[in-house]
């Protein structure tokens, strides 16, 4: 499952942001009529990075894969629309299957109605993300989405945040007792329990787990994305895990909440309001923090695709002079820095050396041997 920060990340890492790289040139040699449009070409470079990450992880994994469309335009359902159906179009141009790319949507109300669109008029498969629980996941299940996910972490910082009374006696000893996990737990275990005693053909996925005990304790969800460092202690033997005490409680819930549920018949999709009021706080709180994380991460990823995008496009208006100059300096950066690591000293680039265009590498008379160049950051 990729998710923004996902993305992020792949910037910070040789063989992920090879794929960046990827795509970026090939928005700028796709711009139309040879014109710097830095807007079009970013926007384009990011779709592109994101589709060549997800081609190089389907190579590898069998199954399904997540990807996801650009958080910020959460509350477009119009724009969702068309940027899921361009995604998807992208991986299968790419020779893969439709069948295998599930495409990440915040569960607003803009985004259920862009999963309902998706998945009755272009049979894109959808993922509604940031679930905060029962009547919530109701919602997303009328839309018919493939699946949602709920965000453990996310939904147990929302409950920690929510105060239920003013006395400071009970929040304290809510706290100490683990209050905010105790709710997260009954808000999927309701979930899960509904969807499975109408089966319910939308999969229930959770995220962001504190950590790989809480798979076992929560029970019969569909399928559970971790961290690496997760996967890994996944495998090995774990010790018995204490069944969770809200199970009975939570399967009892889910039997008195109605079915089918009616939250999409208003004609602008405005299902929060018909919510439950403690839900639908819940709700707006687990949606506005989980966006706000996401949109910050996608920011940061955008601005560093920017930032090499806007070096091409300098680069490109430079005569041999002007190319032969900014290559010097970074010669000068280098044998600074060279000086630096040799005699022990911190070492801090002054300016961004271009370590990969040909041009500095044929200066360095190592263009075809990078890794021989005297400093490297």
């Amino acid at each position: 499952m990729v998710t923004p920060g996902m993305l992020r990340e792949g910037l910070l890492k040789a063989d992920t942001a090879y794929h960046a790289w990827v795509g970026a040139k090939r928005a700028i040699e796709e711009r139309p009529g040879g014109v710097w449009d830095i807007a079009a070409i970013l926007k384009k470079a990011m779709q592109f990075y994101l589709v060549e990450l997800g081609v190089s992880m389907l190579e590898r994994v069998d199954g399904p894969h997540y990807t996801f469309i650009n958080p910020k335009f959460h509350d477009d359902m119009s724009w969702m629309v068309r940027q899921a159906v361009r995604l998807v179009r992208l991986f299968v141009e790419k020779g893969i299957s439709r069948d295998r790319i599930v495409v990440t949507i915040p569960s607003t109300e803009a985004g259920v109605q862009a999963a309902r669109t998706l998945e009755r008029k272009h049979h894109i498969q959808t993922n509604l993300s940031l679930v905060s629980g029962l009547a919530h996941a109701a919602a997303c299940a009328e839309a018919e989405a493939s699946c949602i996910t709920l965000c453990y972490k996310e939904l147990s910082d929302t409950y920690g945040r929510k105060p239920t009374s003013n006395n400071p006696f009970i929040r304290a000893w809510e706290a100490m007792y683990g209050f905010s996990r105790k709710a997260a737990d009954e808000a999927v275990q309701e979930t899960v329990a509904y969807f499975n005693l109408h089966k319910l053909p939308t999969a229930v996925l959770v995220s962001d787990l504190l950590n790989v005990d809480d798979a076992e304790r929560l029970g019969d969800f569909d399928a559970v994305a971790l961290t690496g460092a997760q996967s890994l202690r996944a495998r090995a033997p774990s010790s018995s895990v204490a069944p969770s005490t809200t199970g009975s409680s939570a399967k009892q819930r889910a039997k008195e909440t109605p079915h089918p549920t009616t939250y999409l018949e208003s004609s602008d999709g405005s299902f929060l309001s018909a919510m439950p009021a403690d839900q639908r706080t819940v709700a707006k709180a687990t949606l506005a923090e989980g966006l706000k994380d996401a949109m910050e991460q996608m920011h940061q990823a955008t601005m560093h695709m920017l930032e090499f995008i806007q070096g091409e496009a300098q680069l490109a208006h430079l005569d041999d002079v002007g190319l032969q100059e900014i290559y010097e300096e970074d010669e000068k950066e280098v044998a600074r820095l060279s000086s630096l690591v040799d005699t022990g000293d911190s070492e801090e680039p002054l300016v961004p050396i271009r370590w990969d265009d040909v041009g500095f590498r044929m200066r360095m008379s190592t263009w075809d041997k990078p890794h021989q160049l005297p400093y490297r950051a």
